[in-house]
């Protein structure tokens, strides 16, 4: 039996599912993605703690496939805009700081004096907002000049794992679209941004259509997976949901709700869409091909429903982590 295997990096979990060619589940595992939270808007993952997570994970899912089950290939999905600096031996060189922290306000809030909040959403698609990879490598550069001095290479979580399994790197359209680096109507880096960074586009992985070969497993490491297994780019982890659904085609809409809720509306095209520089919604490339989407999101939702569950009942919440950790 042919299977294929997701495995997505989320902000509260990190899930590794097997499918066979009709889209059966055949095996599933979840472990809590490691987050260190140092307060209000402030938190990070170590690179390690993550790939190990990510690890556990995949070997889960593949010990527990049926004997008869031969992995084809797999990809990885996660959140945007956190990312990973690595330098020239393709070593981590700081964690990961979550896509909701927002220690970068003060340089966000400088970048939107020194190019415009509408010129910059005409470029990218984004409001301007702490949270986008742009701001973070800001942040690095005014607070730890050494780390961006010796980064050779930015790669989003998903692109980092990938890199991990395969020792190549690449990155999707949609997760590219997440770190207010990308020229949205041309599907390219924007030399002006990273410029104002101290940055050049060499300093992103080249962006690609998700589906693109990535290479295959070379370093299997502790996940049980096949040496030579093929790899290929994910992405964003609510735009490739919309793909999974069938939420492709234009107009219609999308609910995805995980720790935060998304609205995403499925768009043909994108350059009315930045040219007209409305900042209520974030445009981006879709993960299906020559498809883009408009979205909106309440950063609330699962996130919320974790912490009442922490604060009302502490004991059962800790069992249910530990009993996924096992």
């Amino acid at each position: 039996m042919d299977a294929l295997l997701g495995v997505d990096v989320g902000t509260t979990n990190t899930t590794a599912v097997a499918y066979s060619l009709r889209g059966e589940p055949l095996a599933e595992a979840s472990i809590p993605t490691p987050t260190v939270v140092e307060g209000a808007r402030r938190a990070y993952q170590r690179p390690e703690d993550l790939w190990a997570a990510t690890q556990a994970a995949i070997r889960a899912v593949v010990a527990a496939l049926p004997p008869e089950a031969r992995l084809l290939g797999m990809t990885v999905a996660s959140v945007g805009e956190a990312g990973v600096p690595l330098d020239a031996q393709g070593q981590p060189l700081y964690p990961i700081i979550a896509w909701y922290d927002e220690r970068s306000a003060p340089q966000c809030a400088a970048l939107v004096e020194a190019l415009g909040e509408v010129g910059i959403y005409r470029l990218t698609g984004l409001p301007p907002t702490p949270i986008f990879s742009l701001n973070k490598l800001l942040w690095l550069r005014d607070h730890e000049p050494d780390v961006l001095a010796r980064m050779v290479r930015w790669l989003c979580v998903s692109d980092y794992i990938a890199f991990r399994l395969t020792g190549e790197q690449a990155m999707g359209y949609s997760l590219a679209s997440r770190t207010m680096a990308f020229d949205l109507a041309h599907r390219a880096w924007s030399e002006a941004l990273l410029a104002y960074a101290g940055l050049r586009p060499n300093h992103l992985p080249p962006p690609v259509p998700e589906g693109t070969r990535v290479g295959r497993v070379k370093t299997p490491g502790e996940t049980g997976l096949p040496e030579g297994l093929l790899v290929f780019v994910g992405g964003h982890d609510h735009v490739c949901g919309a793909l999974a659904v069938g939420a492709f085609e234009p107009g219609v809409v999308l609910d995805s709700t995980g720790t935060t809720e998304a609205e995403l509306v499925v768009l043909p095209e994108v350059r009315a869409h930045l040219e007209a520089g409305d900042l209520s919604f974030s445009l981006g490339c879709h993960t299906a091909r020559d498809r883009y989407y408009a979205i909106g999101s309440i950063l609330g939702a699962g996130g919320l429903m974790g912490w009442v569950a922490n604060l009302l009942w502490p004991r059962e919440a800790a069992e249910g982590r530990q009993a996924a950790l096992e």
